[in-house]
This record gives structure tokens, C-alpha cells and sequence, in this order.
């Protein structure tokens, strides 16, 4: 009897994987390529975008420095005058006051008295006068303390001679 002998002349099973990944790759890798690609071009154009910002942001930025740099000498030059104009408003104010103070003395001064100096030193507003009716010097002086103060208006000197009477009169201010 004979005996009879199998050959198997088929590939073992283990290429059977090896099959089956080449085929899972030759249809399935293609899609996964396309979708890498994908994503791909899409961080590629976020980071365009992205960078495009940022570089009109330091364009931005450039454009505002340079205009700080030339406005820094307008700012200055504007300060200069603010403070220019601040000086010549505490000036007027003060000449004002002056002034004021000048038209109150000399409108309240009675007709009959001529003023012969008037001056302004250290705050204080002297003024000498003359008149023939020494009760003229005591109506300036009232009308004077009423209008600017009782402890404003000091009557420094009086002087009679021939008939005529000589006065300083001295005003704080």
C-alpha cells in the first residue's frame, strides 16, 4: 500500500497579515493623506492669518510712536503756553485788582482836595494830598474805610500850614 502525502503548496497564514495591511493601506491610507493635508493647509493659513496680524499690529504700533515722537514737541511747546497764558492771567488779575483799587481811591476823593502823590510800595498805596477844609480829609477817610475796610485805610500824617492842610493817607491792600 502506498502511502499517500499531502503537500501544501499555499502560503502559510502569516503573509495573510501582511495581505491585509497592504490592502487596508492601498484603500484606506489614501483618505488619511487627503485629511492630513487638509489639516495641514488649514494650520498653514491660520498661521498666515495670524501673522499677517501681528505684523499690522507692529506696523500699528510703529505708526502710533512716530506720531507720539512728533507730537512731542508740539506737546511741549503747548505746555510752555498753558503755562504762558496762566502767568499773564494771574497778571491781568492782579492789574485788575490794582486798577480797581486805584479808580476806588481817587473816585471817592472829594473835589475840594487835590491830590498831590500817589504811589504804590510793598502792597501799601500811599497818597498825599492837600486841601483848605480839613473835614474833607476825615469825609475821604470814611468813604475810603467803607468801601475797603476799617483796618485798611490809616491816616498817617496831618500838617496845617497857612490855612492849608497837608495829609498822607496809606491803604493796605
Amino acid at each position: 500500500m502506498a502511502t499517500a502525502y499531502k503537500f501544501n503548496l499555499l502560503e502559510r497564514k502569516k503573509s495573510a497579515f501582511i495581505a491585509v495591511a497592504v490592502d487596508f493601506l492601498n484603500q484606506y491610507i489614501r483618505y488619511i493623506l487627503v485629511a492630513t493635508e487638509l489639516v495641514v493647509l488649514g494650520v498653514f493659513f491660520v498661521k498666515i492669518l495670524l501673522d499677517q496680524k501681528i505684523v499690522d499690529l507692529k506696523e500699528g504700533i510703529d505708526q502710533k510712536n512716530q506720531i507720539i515722537i512728533a507730537a512731542a514737541p508740539l506737546i511741549q511747546n503747548n505746555n510752555r503756553m498753558a503755562k504762558k497764558i496762566t502767568e499773564i492771567e494771574t497778571l491781568l488779575n492782579n492789574q485788575k485788582s490794582t486798577y480797581a483799587l486805584f479808580t476806588t481811591v481817587l473816585d471817592n476823593v472829594p473835589s475840594s482836595i487835590r491830590i498831590e502823590s500817589f504811589a504804590l510800595e510793598n502792597g501799601k498805596v500811599n497818597v498825599s494830598g492837600a486841601t483848605y477844609n480839613a473835614i474833607d480829609i476825615k469825609k475821604y477817610e470814611k468813604r475810603l474805610k467803607k468801601i475797603l475796610g476799617k483796618n485798611s485805610v490809616v491816616i498817617k500824617r496831618v500838617t496845617i500850614d497857612a490855612g492849608k492842610y497837608t495829609f498822607d493817607v496809606q491803604i493796605k491792600t
